[in-house]
């Protein structure tokens, strides 16, 4: 998010429910990722943005949810305005999860999540619900994380389709590995080229427009240390994932931290 704000981009965090923190079932949680779509173009000309080119990222569980908000479009009308749709203009998933029925070695894990209903699986796998009229769509993946053949399937069929998806695949890749230092500069440049090849920003300046550049925009040395920070502390409390989905993200950390602040002045 940082490093898309540099490079232009107004970035909105949305918050919302998992089933760890809030008890919410499998697929209400799009919900919250429509209201927050529709919230920001309302709020188009507030915040400064055209309300056509907004886009839909995240990853792990956010990447879920941000392919739902296309393949489930339809399924939240919004009766006090019609007119705003919560459909991207284009889609960013990284690590995603498309198809509940189709995780690898993970898979029964998550059909006990879904209680063994295979059919709820189903209705809520965006991989189901997919059209050859998605917005452009980027897919980054590693080849080592459980839902690679699922995911992988899922690109291509798509792409063969004549569907605007481009898959991204990070050899020696486990889950959540667009977070580790290794990779998040070949992901920061795999989504800038994509946002540049449909339009949504300008190409980084060469030459010397680039010198006259402002330092504040060169990326990735302090997001290299954010994700050495965000893995220590995964590994020293791994009760700050919430969302138990092996990815300790900034949003979690400072939850954590919140939740950590009267106990220590307690003990005091």
């Amino acid at each position: 998010c940082d490093e898309l704000a540099r490079r232009g981009l107004v970035v909105a965090r949305v918050e919302y429910r998992t089933r760890g923190r809030d008890g919410v079932l499998p697929g209400e949680d799009i919900a919250d990722a429509v209201d927050a779509m529709r919230w920001v173009r309302r709020h188009a000309g507030r915040i400064g943005i055209d309300p056509t080119r907004v886009l839909a990222a995240g990853g792990s569980s956010g990447a879920y949810l941000a392919a739902s908000l296309f393949a489930f479009e339809e399924r939240f009308p919004d009766a006090a305005s019609p007119a705003v749709s919560a459909r991207p203009d284009g889609i960013i998933l990284n690590s995603p999860l498309v198809d509940w029925l189709e995780v690898g070695s993970m898979t029964d894990a998550f059909l006990f999540v879904l209680n063994g209903d295979k059919e709820l699986g189903a209705r809520i796998s965006p991989a189901r619900h997919w059209r050859r009229d998605c917005p452009p769509t980027l897919v980054l993946l590693g080849s080592e994380e459980p839902q690679v053949a699922g995911v992988r399937a899922f690109a291509h069929k798509w792409k063969e389709a004549g569907a605007p998806v481009s898959l991204c695949e990070a050899a020696g890749g486990e889950h959540g590995f667009f977070w580790k230092p290794d990779w998040i500069e070949r992901t920061l440049a795999h989504t800038d080229g994509f946002l540049q090849a449909n339009g949504f920003l300008a190409a980084r300046p060469t030459g010397a427009a680039a010198q006259r550049t402002p330092a504040a925009a060169a990326p990735t040395d302090s997001q290299a240390s954010t994700a050495g920070r965000l893995a220590a502390m995964l590994a020293r409390f791994p009760e700050a994932d919430a969302n138990k989905d092996g990815v300790l993200t900034m949003d979690e950390a400072a939850t954590f931290r919140a939740k950590k602040q009267p106990a220590r002045k307690a003990a005091k």
